[in-house]
Parts: C-alpha cells; structure tokens; sequence
C-alpha cells in the first residue's frame, strides 16, 4: 500500500505544479515514478493522468492548435508518436530507464548551457519539423516530449500564456494518439490502474486547488530544486 500512497503524492504534487505553472508534470513525476515501478507501468500511469488533465482543459487551450508555428510542428508530431508509440512495449526495463535517464540529462543540460534560445524566422519552418520528429518520437515512447515542444515554441514565441497553452493542446492530441496504442498493447495492467485509482482523488483535488491558488516562486529557486530531483533520478535510472 505505501507503494500507490508515494505514487499517488508524486502524481498529485507533479500536477499540482503544472495547474499552477503549466509545465513540467512528466518530466518530473516520470523518472521518479520509474525508481518505485518498473518504468513501462511508470509510463503507463503517468499518460492516464496526462490525458485526464488535457481533457480537463482543452476547451480552454484548443484554439493555441490553429497557430501557424504549431500547425507545422503537428504535421511531423503525430506521425512519430504513432511510429515511437510501438516501440515502449518491445523495450526491455533497463533501456528504459536508460531512455527516461537520457532525457533528464538532454533537459538539464539544455537549462544550463541553453536556457534561451531564438530561431531565425527562415529557420522557423524546418526547426518546427525537426522538433516535431524529436518530440513526437519521445513523447510516443516515453511520454516526456514536453521540454522539445517548449524549447521550440519558446524560440518563436514569446508569450507565457501561448506557450502554456500550447504545450497543454498539443499533448492532449499527443496523448489521445498515445491512448488505443498502450490499450492494443496491454500496457494498462492491473497495478498501473489500482495506482491510478488511488491517486483519483489527490489529483481531483490538486487540480480543484490548483485553479484557485497562486503560487510565487523564485524561477532560480525553483529551478535548483527542480534540478536537483531531476539529477537525482537521472543518477539512479543510469545506475539502477
């Protein structure tokens, strides 16, 4: 039981963040989730949550799907999540987790070395394709496309709000694709929906409180104790 109890904070403490900042739920409850669960029930469970939270919000946020720089990152987005969503299931445990560690790792690095970045507009076009393959292929199989999509978007727009809900539209579609393939392939087995079960009503409330609190936080703050979980369970998947 004390296994879905700490699932169940990790899951509500990683949404809690993200209803306030709108960022961030799978790249910091993933890799965690993975230290406690063998890493495809850690996937498994974090998209059932990722897709509830897109269906919570997509009336709000649908309309960020029509801009023109996320029309082009879609075209190439969906059809590698497609590709990569097959891949999971024939992965071996420590692959994954060695998956999951390398993108902790790609993502840190990107925040200390590259934390801003602008893309000509010339570029714009075949930067949103090369994006799009990178973060469809990784969202496809591992659920953690997110920081490819922000450091593109974030290239071309500059607006926290667009971007927030941009992130949110597109990774409510990434995981409507992402659903039937986990479905086909029994990736929901029997703990990852116990687990999803207990952490119902922890989510339902971080969501609910979420929407009604604002929460300051000091970004250098907040990113050293981001990082340092990060680092933490990118150390632990490598050598676990």
């Amino acid at each position: 039981m004390e296994l879905y109890i700490l699932s169940s904070a990790t899951v509500a403490l990683a949404f809690f963040q993200q209803r306030i900042t709108g960022f961030g739920s799978a790249v910091i409850a993933t890799p965690l989730l993975a230290l406690i669960w063998a890493p495809h029930e850690a996937i498994a469970l974090m998209l059932i949550f990722q897709a509830v939270f897109g269906f919570w919000l997509i009336g709000k946020v649908w309309r960020r799907l029509l801009d023109p720089e996320v029309r082009i990152f879609m075209f190439v987005f969906i059809p590698a999540i497609i590709a990569s969503a097959y891949l999971l299931p024939a992965m071996s445990s420590d692959i994954v987790r060695k998956a999951l560690a390398a993108v902790v790792i790609v993502v840190l690095l990107q925040w200390l070395l590259l934390p801003s970045f602008k893309i000509q507009k010339r570029l714009q076009a075949f930067a949103a394709a090369l994006f799009g393959l990178l973060s469809g292929g990784v969202q496809g199989a591992l659920g953690m496309g997110g920081p490819f999509f922000l450091f593109y978007y974030g290239s071309v727009e500059e607006r926290t709000d667009r971007i927030r809900d941009s992130l949110i539209a597109v990774f409510t579609v990434a995981n409507l694709v992402r659903l039937p393939v986990a479905l086909a392939t029994a990736q929901f087995t029997e703990p990852v929906l116990l687990a999803s079960a207990v952490a119902a009503l922890p989510f339902v409330a971080v969501m609910i409180l979420g929407a009604k609190v604002s929460v300051r936080v000091e970004p250098k703050i907040y990113r050293t104790i981001v990082s340092a979980v990060l680092a933490f369970a990118a150390i632990n998947l490598t050598f676990s």
